[in-house]
């Protein structure tokens, strides 16, 4: 014969269940968007956009900023479309900082905006010796954005102050 316990405890256990499971569920539809670091470049008058990930190259940036001077060379996989990198047919993936490169990357966004087919079938990879980050936005990329999330989080300007 069962007990008439084991039915209340099992019904205790699966109520535990769907409120852990409720809650788990409400924490991580709470939780923001990740962010991500939006750097505008200033190359000899030209400017172009790329995200940095790795945290230490973010802090980089942040500091050439605040210097007014260059962080290092931005070097990055040329790709089609325009997406954060407005005003231009391409845009970078997996931007690092580098010290040194090659120069056959080496440009200005205008002759990759001429020759894109070259850029990506020959050169594949961008680096601008004479980047100097001039703005850096934590942003949640437009394929991440809700109804609840802001899309320009912070920003680092280079700007002058009260001007």
């Amino acid at each position: 014969m069962v007990s008439p316990r084991l039915p209340r405890a099992f019904a205790a256990i699966l109520a535990a269940a769907a409120v852990a499971a409720a809650g788990a569920q409400a924490s991580s539809a709470a939780s923001p968007a990740p962010k991500r670091a939006l750097v505008t470049w200033n190359v000899g008058g030209e400017r172009f956009r790329s995200y940095v990930n790795v945290p230490a190259d973010v802090a980089r940036v942040r500091d050439a900023i605040r210097a007014g001077t260059a962080a290092g060379i931005p070097i990055g996989r040329i790709a089609r479309g325009t997406r954060e990198n407005t005003g231009h047919r391409w845009h970078l993936r997996n931007v690092r900082l580098a010290d040194l490169t090659i120069e056959v990357c080496d440009g200005r966004p205008s002759h990759l905006d001429r020759d894109l087919d070259y850029w990506i079938g020959t050169v594949e990879r961008y680096c601008p010796w004479g980047a100097v980050p001039v703005r850096l936005r934590w942003v949640v990329p437009r394929g991440l954005l809700t109804r609840d999330t802001t899309y320009a989080l912070s920003v680092i300007d280079a700007r002058p102050r009260g001007g």
